[in-house]
């Protein structure tokens, strides 16, 4: 025997039907429309991954100028060898100095060219959501609640983004 709070349940289980049957099977074609819609913007996207790439390379440079930086204070510390391995130290640490500039600034292009695509990736996205449910049938906006509707939908395009 069903209780008012079930058969409430049931009915707006209901109107969640439709996001499961969308999203059925559809995960690799998914993720296939989103990279397409992102390649819309080749110079940005192709910017983010280049900066990705230098930032990486960049970063490991960093622990191998650290080492050789330890490596030539304690001979200067030890041998006590002059002026010539103290101006070593010092190039080494300018050249640490730059290479860690140089990496935050290719971290931040690529953080910049990233979110840019992902606002204009989610920007189209919305739009197309809401031409789409302006196009629905009154007898769709009958059975399903548009506000659950474009709640969901609007959860989903964030995540959209972000990827």
């Amino acid at each position: 025997m069903r209780t008012d709070a079930t058969s409430g349940a049931a009915k707006r289980g209901k109107s969640f039907v439709h996001v499961a049957e969308a999203s059925w099977g559809k995960g690799l074609s998914t993720l296939l429309r989103i990279v397409r819609m992102t390649l819309r913007h080749p110079w940005q996207v192709a910017i983010t991954i280049v900066s990705t790439f230098i930032a990486a390379t960049l970063q490991l440079f960093i622990p191998r100028l650290l080492g050789r930086a330890i490596d030539q204070a304690q001979g200067v510390l030890t041998a006590g060898a002059g002026p010539a391995a103290e101006h070593a130290l010092w190039n080494t640490a300018l050249t640490l100095l730059v290479v860690s500039i140089l990496r935050g600034l290719f971290t931040m292009a690529q953080n910049y060219y990233g979110e840019a695509v992902g606002h204009r990736t989610g920007y189209e996205l919305r739009l197309a959501f809401y031409e789409k449910i302006q196009r629905l049938s009154f007898s769709f906006h009958d059975r399903v609640h548009t506000g659950d509707l474009i709640t969901l939908g609007l959860l989903d395009l964030d995540g959209v983004r972000m990827f």
